[in-house]
């Protein structure tokens, strides 16, 4: 079973990069981040588990979340990456970058080393809001990339809760943990 963690920005911000996310489809012929239900995000960690482990997971995430306060992220530019995916064919992505950011990072720390009986499925950990992914050719990587390597983007947003979402019995779950403090 999997259990994927993340975060979104608000409403406003939310549309904004909806609207690029979709911009970048119909310019480059890519779908797959527009057809995303959970829409804009950055992944703070994906898990692999058993199911039975569920509730103990959900329960320490919310322990953790608890003792974390709200925090910013500044989202500043674009960048670009290749990754090979599972059944081995090249990944092409492109996202938002966020600056660097301690408290994320030290976020995605605790979860990782407070779940560590789960397999975290995102090593190296690269926080970023994708743009396109998955069905973006090489050629279509690359001329967006003409267009995106200088792209000005820079906005702040509050994070004030995870979600964390996996299917149960074929069915979308998903729970969201306010931080604390």
């Amino acid at each position: 079973m999997y259990l994927n963690v993340w975060l979104r920005p608000g409403p406003k911000l939310w549309k904004d990069v909806r609207d690029i996310i979709k911009h970048v489809s119909s310019e480059y012929d890519t779908y797959a981040n527009v057809n995303v239900w959970k829409g804009p995000h950055i992944t703070i960690i994906f898990l692999r588990f058993r199911v039975q482990k569920f509730q103990s997971i959900i329960k320490e995430l919310s322990r953790i979340c608890s003792e974390i306060k709200p925090f910013k992220i500044e989202l500043d530019g674009t960048g670009r990456f290749m990754k090979m995916a599972e059944n081995g064919k090249r990944n092409y992505v492109i996202y938002l970058k966020p600056k660097k950011n301690a408290k994320l990072r030290k976020l995605y720390i605790r979860i990782e080393r407070n779940l560590r009986f789960c397999k975290d499925m995102n090593h190296p950990y690269n926080p970023h809001m994708t743009l396109a992914h998955n069905d973006l050719s090489k050629d279509n990587f690359y001329r967006a990339w003409k267009e995106f390597k200088g792209f000005k983007f820079k906005r702040v947003f509050t994070v004030r809760e995870i979600s964390a979402s996996t299917k149960i019995k074929g069915k979308r779950t998903v729970i969201r943990i306010k931080l604390g403090k």
